[in-house]
């Protein structure tokens, strides 16, 4: 038979016809292993994909919602849930509506407040420069004052003994310039010249003196105004 001659290896005298169907079955059996891998292998990309969509599955007409969970035993399994109604999630919307008209109406109260904190800032910079610049202008004009003052009791305020003594200076050079010799003469009178012009210069600088010193005192009484 042919088990007979498949147990006896040194048998030669079956023929190939009568070993085909024994090299026949494993490449059946390889085969069909293959298959079953394959088919694996796809139920595991399926289960990958089904767990990546959504768990509700939106069906028109049918009330309650499906949810896909995962079964330990046999793979996947179906669960009813409860989904909320319409009439349950418009008053949840018109909550969030709200909610947000409140979170803008914030935003702008924050924005009006920022806006006048800006303007009192500018006008507080302003008063800052103003007196500082009213600071800068008395301190200036005490200074000029003081020192027109000063200027002013040291020209007037000379000793009576120069004053007295003046007259006679004048008249002693009157009668010195009519005895001495004609080049003492021109040269006491470019001196005589020369004084005269210091003291215009001195009165010219006692007048812009006086002038510095009015207009403080205006600009005092503007500041009071």
């Amino acid at each position: 038979t042919l088990e007979e001659r498949a147990e006896d290896p040194l048998d030669t005298s079956h023929t190939e016809d009568e070993w085909a169907p024994l090299t026949a079955t494993p490449k059946v059996q390889w085969q069909e292993l293959r298959h079953s891998d394959a088919v694996t292998q796809l139920r595991t990309l399926l289960r990958k994909h089904e767990n990546q969509e959504l768990p509700f599955s939106s069906s028109p007409g049918s009330s309650p919602q499906r949810l896909c969970t995962k079964d330990h035993g046999s793979g996947f399994r179906e669960s009813d849930v409860s989904v909320p109604t319409v009439d349950e999630l418009v008053p949840f919307i018109h909550r969030q509506a709200e909610y947000v008209q409140h979170l803008e109406a914030q935003v702008q109260f924050c924005k009006e407040e920022l806006l006048g904190i800006k303007q009192r800032v500018k006008v507080v910079v302003l008063e800052n420069e103003n007196l500082r610049d009213e600071l800068k202008r008395e301190s200036v004009q005490e200074s000029l004052s003081d020192h027109a003052e000063n200027y002013v009791l040291d020209a007037v305020q000379l000793p009576r003994s120069q004053s007295n003594e003046l007259p006679k200076r004048v008249a002693e050079e009157k009668t010195s310039n009519t005895k001495q010799s004609p080049s003492h003469t021109a040269a006491s009178s470019v001196a005589t010249a020369i004084q005269q012009e210091q003291w215009k210069l001195e009165l010219e600088r006692l007048k812009a003196l006086h002038e510095a010193r009015t207009q403080t005192m205006e600009a005092q009484m503007n500041s009071l105004r």
